[in-house]
């Protein structure tokens, strides 16, 4: 019987432990059921950021929580987004340089995105005050058109430039707002005049004072001298020199030479020779002399050929004329003489180019002085053929095309 007894407990006590760990098992299924279950309590905050001016995107700017979570940019289209934020009430602050910070509060719940669109406003003060750069003040000689520039102004949204002929800007000749760049180049002025400028700047927070009254005095011609060389003399001649973007020329067509009669070609025979519209020596004066092609080019086909050009200069290869035409905005009225054209076709000179309407002198005839004007190039075309430069006097076009070596046309000259 003890022994008997002694072996049912052991038994007992056997089914105990078994029954213990089955139920830790048990136990731990459960938990580990539970942490696979648990729903996420995070959440997340999504927004644009824009300006409080004119509602556009603001991009780069710093988007931070209060409490303390991840720190976003806003993107090129001002959206940031911000995610894993636990639940709970936060103030979300944007900032960027040049702006003002803005803060709105935000509750985040669980598994959700809450928004938080934030406009940025610019510093509530009016710009800084304006320093007129140029030009200078009480400067001669300032080429027509001119270009007005000033100093940037820390928080301005544009600009106004105001021009008068009295210091006392009793009258205004010229008064631009919103300006939104600090450089302007204006048409429409007089040679030989004084003129009065001022600018200030604006916002939505207010205008600053006008700038202190500068004065200058235009140039007796249009267009700028090429530095250094404003005159060349060739042949007995004095030309005026031009700077027109990166080049240099020649002011005045080139008249150089002996006349002979349209009715004769040009030829290779050591002296230059020249056309003069209906024969006449003073026309040639006035528009300068028409020639062939081989002639202008002293019977060279290489393009920057000197030709008949004064040493250091050269007949103007197309892609020089290209440069001349960008210059220029592709504006053939800049080019020509105010007394030039009419109507849509009104020289205006701008650039100083000086062009006349020479017209030319072709089959043994002359035609259409008054009317157009073409340029020869040294960019040979083929045999019989070389591209040219054309203006008319009815519209402000420019052609360039293959034109008949045989016609007698202008030439102007461009530095090497």
């Amino acid at each position: 019987m003890k022994q008997g007894g002694l072996m049912k407990k052991k038994i007992n006590r056997i089914y105990f432990i078994q029954f213990f760990i089955l139920m830790l098992l048990i136990t731990g299924c459960r938990k580990s059921s539970s942490t696979v279950t648990q729903p996420n309590l995070n959440g997340s905050v999504k927004g644009k950021i824009t300006s409080k001016v004119d509602g556009s995107a603001v991009s780069g700017a710093s988007i931070q929580t209060s409490p303390a979570t991840s720190t976003a940019l806003s993107d090129q289209s001002g959206n940031f987004s911000i995610n894993g934020i636990p639940a709970g009430t936060y103030t979300v602050t944007a900032a960027k340089i040049g702006y003002l910070n803005n803060s709105l509060s935000v509750t985040v719940s669980s598994g959700n995105t809450s928004s938080a669109n934030i406009q940025l406003a610019l510093p509530d003060t009016i710009p800084s005050d304006v320093v007129l750069l140029s030009p200078a003040n009480d400067s001669a000689g300032v080429p027509v058109p001119p270009t007005f520039s000033w100093s940037p102004s820390s928080g301005a949204a544009s600009y106004t430039l105001q021009i008068s002929l009295h210091a006392s800007f009793s009258d205004t000749l010229i008064n631009i707002s919103r300006l939104p760049l600090t450089s302007v180049q204006l048409s429409g002025l007089n040679l030989s005049t004084t003129y009065y400028w001022r600018v200030n700047a604006t916002n939505n927070f207010g205008t600053t004072q006008w700038t202190t009254t500068r004065s200058f005095t235009t140039s007796d011609i249009y267009g700028i001298t090429c530095p250094g060389l404003p005159t060349v003399t060739y042949d007995g001649k004095v030309y005026n020199t031009v700077q027109i973007g990166s080049e240099c020329w020649l002011r005045e067509n080139l008249d150089v030479g002996s006349m002979i009669y349209v009715s004769s070609n040009q030829t290779n025979n050591n002296t230059i020779e020249k056309y003069c519209y209906n024969n006449n020596p003073s026309n040639c004066n006035l528009y300068g002399g028409l020639y062939q092609w081989d002639e202008a080019m002293q019977y060279s086909t290489s393009e920057k050929a000197q030709g008949i050009c004064p040493g250091g200069w050269h007949i103007p290869t197309m892609a020089e004329m290209d440069t001349l035409i960008v210059a220029i905005h592709h504006n053939g009225n800049s080019l020509k003489d105010v007394s030039q054209g009419s109507g849509l076709g009104a020289g205006t000179n701008l650039s100083g180019f000086y062009a006349l309407l020479a017209g030319y002198g072709s089959g043994g005839n002359f035609s259409s002085v008054g009317e157009n004007s073409t340029f020869w190039t040294s960019t040979y075309y083929d045999a019989s053929d070389a591209e040219g430069l054309y203006i008319v006097n009815y519209d402000g076009s420019i052609a360039v095309s293959s034109l008949n070596k045989a016609s007698g046309f202008s030439i102007r000259c461009v530095k090497n």
